[in-house]
């Protein structure tokens, strides 16, 4: 939300939650199709929807992963495209992470959805993301929100191909983020990606985690701003 703020007294700006985060409430059934495939085509029917020609399209984390898979099919309806550390676990040389992700993510988490505990869900994706178990250091409201969000981890637990590679090779102004302090697994990806990515425009971000659209958003949304000025 800082990032509308920020940016809505030059451009029009559209935000909206995927199939499963909150504030959607539909319901996910075990077997259903769910990668950033699908995503995607979510993403697609959206812009078709409200009659978007050409527009920027902006991804962080999973969701740049289906800002990718979105530009894979429809590069021609883009002016750019920004993406930060999306999790390309599949990609050549990376396997490490997958492996790691798979175990501590995919099996573990899973397990402990399992218990219909969602406290313990909870601590099991903070200690993946985090480190730690935060459940008690962040305000209620975004604990709750977190768990109203649950449904769509559930889904990408179940997902057949959770992080399939893409092709990266695109005739578009294109720009990638990465943080200081991101998260192990990621390292491998971000940077196979920028070489990956030549002529992208490449900005780290310093003295910040992967969570740098909250913890920066000033810096953040001035990189945004400055770079689809020029497109």
């Amino acid at each position: 939300m800082p990032h509308l703020d920020q940016l809505k007294n030059v451009f029009r700006v559209i935000t909206y939650s995927r199939r499963y985060n909150y504030p959607n409430n539909n319901g996910y059934k075990e077997g259903t199709p769910f990668n950033p495939m699908t995503e995607a085509r979510d993403l697609e029917r959206l812009i078709n929807g409200i009659g978007v020609d050409k527009f920027h399209l902006i991804g962080h984390s999973y969701g740049g992963l289906i800002a990718i898979a979105y530009a894979n099919k429809h590069q021609d309806k883009l002016k750019s495209l920004i993406v930060s550390e999306p999790p390309m676990l599949n990609i050549e040389g990376c396997a490490e992470s997958l492996r790691i992700t798979n175990e501590r993510l995919i099996e573990k988490v899973g397990a402990a959805f399992k218990t219909n505990d969602s406290t313990l869900v909870m601590k099991s994706i903070f200690e993946f993301f985090v480190g730690k178990d935060i459940q008690n250091d962040i305000p209620t409201e975004a604990l709750n929100t977190l768990k109203a969000n649950l449904i769509d981890m559930k889904a990408l637990l179940n997902s057949e191909n959770p992080f399939p590679n893409f092709n990266t090779e695109f005739d578009l102004p294109v720009m990638i983020f990465t943080s200081e302090h991101t998260m192990p697994i990621l390292r491998c990806t971000n940077e196979i990606l920028i070489g990956n990515m030549p002529n992208a425009k490449y900005v780290h971000i310093s003295d910040s985690t992967h969570d740098m659209w909250m913890s920066q958003p000033e810096i953040m949304s001035n990189h945004v701003r400055s770079f689809i000025s020029q497109q």
